[in-house]
């Protein structure tokens, strides 16, 4: 169930669409504009009585770094978009359906 919210979440505010999706993992297309965000996810058994299993997140954005690793052009709008979407993560796949 909250494998299946998650692939909810990263379709809902990824800005490309799911590329490939299984029990493992989550991927969107990388976008062709900068200062686009896009996400990943990936789901990791956990050791234990149960199906549960470890859920990440990951936001990118591209334009958000130079070539050197700085912050780039898009760094600060990416870096709150990114926060925004990873912040309310859990709610969400926790919520009630």
């Amino acid at each position: 169930m909250r494998w299946q919210r998650t692939k909810e979440y990263v379709s809902r505010f990824s800005a490309t669409r799911i590329q490939h999706a299984d029990g493992n993992g989550i991927e969107t297309a990388q976008p062709h504009e900068e200062g686009v965000v896009y996400l990943s996810a990936t789901q990791v058994p956990l050791d234990g009585p149960g199906e549960r299993a470890r859920i990440r997140l990951k936001g990118m954005c591209r334009g958000m770094y130079k070539d050197d690793g700085s912050p780039g052009l898009f760094y600060a709008s990416c870096a709150n978009e990114i926060r925004s979407i990873e912040t309310n993560f859990r709610g969400f796949v926790l919520a009630p359906a």
